[in-house]
């Protein structure tokens, strides 16, 4: 779920299903389904392959060489999405940001991703702005001052600088899937973690980057910006991971509450945690030991 204003909030899920709300989440209404989105991601990829062969009509013969593996891998991929269109809507959407009222990206299952530039009234697949030769899935967006990211399968990670609209490939740390990411838009924090509580995090907008492996190697699988410029990291090992946007160092947290998912801070400044064993609430204090409030 992302809202892009108190009133406007988007959320998406299984189905490849988009739904919005126009009343701070009181009602919601299907604007994108599967079935759409497998006709525009199929129409998207077969614009490329065609611009691909007509490039290689007039080649010279080493970029024809070069044109034929770039080719041939846009067709599999054009194949996978015919083939997913075939079998209807059954693609998970992953992530959902507005970086303002009026720009979104969406990413998802086997590299879809699309953008809208009018406030979620229209969306374009941006197929041909992003390099994902593989048809790898897109699990994570964020975004610090400037830049806006994606994390991804095998590695996967992606910086765009503007809002989006074109997207360049950054070489990663780790090679394993993100299975999330979270970044400080006031600042330069991003980072993005996932399978074996791999993280890789930078301070500098995507600069540089540090490789963690965290806790006992369980799964990271949520986290959140806290107020005071911090953030938290939760994952599958009952530990939670507390840090600061301008400071290296992460704490650690024992909640007592293995598997889970997701996490937010709560209007009084607790922090809610929800997994596999229903919602907790704890309370950070200085001493960065858990004190639970209700469960």
């Amino acid at each position: 779920i992302c809202f892009s204003d108190p009133e406007n909030g988007w959320a998406i899920g299984h189905e490849t299903v988009l739904l919005h709300s126009r009343d701070g989440g009181s009602s919601w209404q299907k604007t994108l389904d599967g079935t759409t989105i497998n006709q525009m991601m199929v129409k998207a990829m077969q614009a490329i392959v065609d611009d691909l062969h007509k490039q290689a009509q007039n080649a010279t013969e080493a970029e024809s060489a070069r044109l034929k593996n770039v080719i041939e891998d846009a067709e599999v991929n054009l194949r996978g999405f015919k083939e997913t269109a075939a079998e209807g809507p059954i693609q998970p959407l992953l992530d959902i940001d507005f970086i303002n009222p009026q720009e979104g990206i969406i990413v998802g299952a086997f590299g879809i991703i699309l953008r809208t530039a009018d406030g979620g009234r229209n969306w374009t697949p941006l197929l041909d702005r992003i390099s994902n030769p593989m048809g790898y899935h897109f699990y994570g967006l964020a975004r610090t001052r400037d830049q806006v990211f994606i994390f991804g399968e095998a590695g996967g990670m992606y910086r765009s600088h503007d809002a989006g609209r074109h997207w360049e490939p950054l070489e990663s740390p780790y090679q394993g899937s993100f299975f999330n990411a979270l970044g400080d838009p006031r600042g330069g924090l991003v980072a993005g973690f996932g399978l074996r509580g791999n993280l890789v995090i930078s301070r500098d907008d995507g600069n540089t980057w540090q490789h963690l492996q965290l806790g006992q190697g369980a799964a990271l699988t949520g986290g959140c910006r806290l107020s005071e410029r911090r953030f938290i990291l939760v994952g599958m090992a009952g530990v939670i991971y507390l840090g600061q946007s301008s400071q290296a160092e992460l704490k650690t947290v024992k909640t007592g509450f293995p598997a889970c998912m997701a996490a937010a801070e709560a209007p009084d400044g607790n922090l809610v945690l929800v997994g596999l064993r229903g919602i907790k609430k704890i309370t950070l204090n200085p001493d960065t030991h858990d004190k639970e409030v209700t469960r």
